[in-house]
């Protein structure tokens, strides 16, 4: 029976990254908003965790605008969006398994998200947002970065300002004396036009080159203090474990790839600023060449002596091989023998390491 080698087992680690590098830029956007969105995805201010986000000149919903909205306020303050919210989701997960939290709570913690001023119940966050619901957020997300209040013209002067809703008459008009949001043309501001993607990108990117942050004085909402010693395991669902040292915390989470195929599992380091590091998890649980590859879930997480490594563990009841269609099972080339496998993850170099047991 043939085994695999340290070439193939490579190769097939490496597929993701060859993929990802052969797309130059990941957003399909209107000529004229290119140069903006591609000055926004470096400069970070570009929030979707999830991958809503890809013809970006499709309509934005209220929660995707939201979530970005509260990235922006979160990188005023020096740290990450993304970092926040894991630490969040799992710290509530220890009270409640069934907790969960996202951008869109934090963006409604600070205020960015309110309910809809026609009465809707909720945040209504699947919606599609309106303009003047747009530059409401815009308004409250510029509220969150400074420290004064700004001086509001007293009136606009869209010629449809009479379709302007009275709650969003002051933030229209902060948006337009500050650039952020301009008329569609003819004077108008077509306040119950639809919003895309590509123009919430820019919106947010002028505001951010064009209002200095101004934070001076005010208590920073995005202040969590790590706990030494904290440790949290939970095998039921999608985060695997948690843990803090002195200057990091700590997650497994599930990652899922959607489509036809299998998961794999996320390993994030998450820094003082919040800053992310994300570190894919090594062990082969399934490997088929029609639909993918499925990783072992990682369990049973530990800090070394003197906190440099993470120690976790993953089990294979079974030995692993790399199933090919039309190939004889004889042939099939064996990627991880059936054990228990302890990783060893360098946080500072993110190199992963492992051994193998034999299972009890």
């Amino acid at each position: 029976m043939k085994r695999t080698t340290a070439f193939f087992l490579v190769l097939l680690l490496m597929v993701p990254t060859a993929l990802a590098a052969e797309e130059e830029f990941p957003y399909h956007t209107s000529d004229w908003a290119r140069e903006e969105v591609s000055r926004a995805a470096e400069l970070g201010l570009i929030y979707d965790p999830y991958g809503h986000f890809s013809d970006l000149r499709s309509s934005i919903t209220r929660g995707d605008f939201a979530s970005n909205a509260a990235a922006l306020v979160a990188k005023g303050f020096g740290k990450d969006l993304e970092g926040y919210v894991l630490i969040m989701r799992y710290r509530g997960q220890v009270e409640d398994p069934a907790f969960t939290y996202s951008a869109i709570d934090t963006a409604a913690d600070l205020g960015i998200l309110q309910g809809r001023g026609d009465g809707t119940q909720g945040y209504d966050r699947d919606a599609r947002i309106t303009r003047q619901e747009a530059a409401a957020m815009l308004a409250r997300t510029y509220r969150a970065c400074q420290s004064a209040e700004p001086d509001v013209p007293e009136t606009v002067s869209f010629t449809d300002r009479e379709d302007i809703a009275d709650w969003a008459l002051e933030d229209v008009a902060l948006m337009s004396q500050l650039g952020i949001m301009n008329g569609v043309g003819d004077g108008r501001f077509d306040p119950l036009g639809e919003y895309t993607q590509e123009q919430c990108i820019l919106s947010l990117l002028r505001l951010y080159e064009a209002v200095p942050f101004d934070g001076t004085g005010r208590e920073a909402p995005f202040s969590i203090r790590p706990e030494p010693g904290f440790l949290y395991t939970e095998y039921q669902s999608e985060l695997c474990f948690a843990l803090e040292r002195e200057d990091c915390y700590i997650c497994a989470m599930l990652h899922p790839t959607g489509g036809w195929s299998f998961s794999s599992y996320d390993i994030c380091v998450i820094g003082e600023d919040l800053s992310v590091r994300t570190y894919k998890t090594p062990i082969i649980s399934h490997s088929d060449s029609f639909r993918g590859v499925e990783y072992a879930r990682p369990e049973y997480s530990a800090l070394s002596e003197g906190g440099g490594n993470l120690i976790y563990t993953a089990t294979l009841e079974e030995d692993v091989y790399h199933i090919e269609t039309g190939v004889e099972e004889a042939d099939w080339p064996l990627l991880f023998e059936k054990g228990v496998y302890t990783v060893t993850l360098d946080l500072a170099t993110g190199e992963q390491i492992w051994t193998r047991a034999e299972l009890p």
